[in-house]
């Protein structure tokens, strides 16, 4: 028996972070949108579809744990975009893992692009951040390998909102800059 045809639209990575950059390139559309400092060197970077990239509150919820196959499906989607998007970064590979140098920690980036903020202290892309660490005892598939963990001790994670209209679909920017 077939497959279900998804209910969602084929997501345009390319689209979106020609969009990301575009609403970079201009102020902030609201006041309290904060900028982080960036490190020069961008070594990584993709767009995922927001509907992937559900807030560290939701991922943990009975709901979601008890639709081991829901969370399962989305981490599956998840690690495709990712993964697909990775092959333009493997120039970079020999240096994998990012290690702080000289106590400048590598940044991890992740800026939701919606017409509603998340909420504070909402990290959209806890998943898609633990996909990019490398393979450990307990974990060794999805597993790129940019950072060793995703502790403070090894990367400056930084999570942010920029507005974009509701035109648009909502997206995650995952960065890794050095």
């Amino acid at each position: 028996m077939p497959r279900k045809a998804r209910k969602y639209s084929q997501f345009d990575w390319h689209a979106a972070l020609t969009r990301a950059d575009a609403i970079l390139s201009a102020p902030p559309a609201r006041a309290f949108i904060e900028r982080p400092a960036r490190l020069p060197t961008l070594v990584f970077r993709a767009a995922i579809e927001a509907r992937l990239c559900l807030e560290a509150n939701k991922l943990a919820t009975g709901r979601m744990q008890r639709n081991s196959w829901r969370l399962a499906e989305i981490k599956r989607d998840l690690w495709t975009q990712l993964s697909i998007q990775a092959y333009a970064w493997l120039k970079y590979r020999e240096y994998w893992p990012f290690e702080p140098i000289d106590g400048v920690r590598p940044q991890v980036i992740a800026t939701k692009f919606s017409a509603r903020p998340p909420d504070v202290g909402a990290n959209p892309a806890k998943a898609a951040i633990d996909m990019l660490q490398i393979q450990s005892p307990l974990r060794t598939e999805r597993r790129i390998g940019i950072i060793r963990r995703d502790a403070p001790n090894s990367v400056q994670q930084v999570h942010g909102w920029e507005f974009q209209p509701m035109a648009f679909p909502a997206f995650v920017l995952l960065e890794v800059r050095v």
